[in-house]
């Protein structure tokens, strides 16, 4: 199946199952693109507020999602991590407790974003950094406090110069909520660090991994 064909029914889908028969959790056999993989996670965490599955469900398809998740991830532009992070925050995911066996997924996501961040790449839109953001603090991992104060020196300097205040209001709000719960101050001047490679020409190979039930 064709890449953006897949898309498009990913994002239409009107429940948990339709997702599930689009992409097989534990089927790794195709690479589906990383573009597949972010509009998953945002259609998904739409279908509870949509009234088509419950929280629960979904957090179950979550789970086995991971896996192929963490595959993709270096590989995702701006948008596609601002709306992976949004997914995973609406659906309010603990990695730490729900991703026992493979706790990259959280340090790689971060990574990513940092990456993205220091080029100033998702800074650009207000909306990709609203939403990276509202992710961040609401899921339930222990950041690295060096990673969050980097950015939240570089999404300041930014922030300046937006004009939507929605946006503005919405991150402000996020980054009180984080820097509160990992003991930050605002002033608090961040260490230089080096941002991460972006990786470019990805070639993908088949790879999965999923928790085992306990």
């Amino acid at each position: 199946m064709l890449t953006v064909d897949l898309n498009k029914r990913v994002s239409r889908s009107d429940s948990v199952a339709e997702i599930i028969s689009t992409i097989p959790v534990r089927n790794d056999e195709e690479n589906i693109g990383q573009v597949t993989i972010a509009s998953a996670w945002t259609r998904v965490a739409h279908l509870p507020a949509d009234g088509s599955a419950s929280s629960a469900e979904c957090q179950a398809f979550a789970r086995g999602f991971l896996g192929k998740t963490y595959k993709y991830v270096p590989y995702m532009e701006p948008r596609q991590l601002a709306n992976t992070l949004w997914a995973l925050g609406k659906l309010k995911f603990n990695l730490v407790a729900d991703e026992p066996l493979h706790p990259d997924l959280a340090k790689e996501l971060l990574d990513c974003v940092l990456a993205s961040v220091c080029s100033g790449e998702v800074l650009d839109d207000p909306r990709h950094t609203e939403q990276l953001w509202f992710g961040l603090s609401n899921i339930g991992n222990g950041w690295d406090k060096e990673a969050i104060s980097i950015l939240l020196s570089r999404t300041l300097e930014h922030m300046a110069g937006w004009h939507d205040l929605k946006s503005l209001a919405q991150v402000y709000q996020c980054m009180a909520m984080l820097t509160v719960r990992l003991g930050i101050l605002i002033s608090e001047p961040s260490s230089p660090r080096s941002c991460p490679p972006r990786l470019t020409q990805p070639t993908l190979t088949p790879w999965f991994w999923a928790p085992t039930a306990s």
